[in-house]
């Protein structure tokens, strides 16, 4: 590739809304990601940014590293399209893998660590009091309760928004509030091949900008 000056094996990773490739180098793997038209600039760079700020205070987290062009740049754009470049961790992700009380621990301390990291952080992208994927703006998806058919499911989910409504709205303001990963299922956690109660973070994820009450 002329933007990284790496030549390579290349193949198709799965990947929700992006393409991803993997390449195989001889000085070592990257997954090269082309970001899909929907992402706005500013939540692309903060991704990148993220990244970078925990290499930094977060150094014992395995985590992708981003990759500059060779003119210095961590997003490209390649006929309207994002491009960016990381290294590729090896690993199975964790909804393919067995599990073990080992695992689940590491699966909370890997968060915790990320979590505390982040408390530092903020970037603009992250403030979008709207999004209904902001943890602080739950109470929109109130809506939506009568789309829920199970009886006792939806009883249950209007128990706990009554109890939100109770006890956190009215604090919410006062709470504090950082940028956290927000989406860290099955398909965005990687198991270490060598170590199996060992977690790490994909490149895939795309949920760095949320942002939620805490504490």
């Amino acid at each position: 590739m002329e933007l990284y000056g790496i030549e390579g094996e290349i193949s198709a990773l799965v990947s929700y809304e992006d393409q991803n490739a993997r390449i195989k180098t001889s000085d070592g793997t990257y997954v090269l990601k082309i970001a899909n038209a929907k992402w706005a600039a500013d939540a692309l760079a903060m991704q990148t940014e993220v990244l970078e700020h925990l290499r930094t205070v977060a150094p014992e987290l395995s985590l992708p590293r981003v990759i500059p062009t060779l003119s210095g740049e961590t997003i490209t754009d390649v006929d309207g399209f994002a491009v960016r470049l990381v290294t590729f961790l090896e690993g199975d992700v964790l909804g393919n893998a067995s599990r073990s009380p080992g695992l689940y621990h590491d699966i909370g301390c890997f968060m915790g660590q990320f979590s505390q990291a982040m408390q530092a952080y903020t970037h603009p992208a992250a403030h979008r009091p709207d999004d209904p994927w902001n943890l602080d703006n739950v109470i929109v998806c109130k809506a939506y309760l009568q789309e829920v058919c199970d009886e006792n499911v939806r009883a249950r989910i209007e128990r706990f928004y009554e109890m939100y409504e109770k006890n956190v709205l009215p604090r919410l303001h006062d709470l504090r509030k950082s940028v956290i990963h927000g989406d860290a299922n099955e398909h965005n956690l990687l198991v270490s091949p060598d170590r199996p109660r060992r977690i790490q973070l994909t490149s895939a994820t795309n949920e760095f900008q949320k942002r939620v009450a805490s504490g």
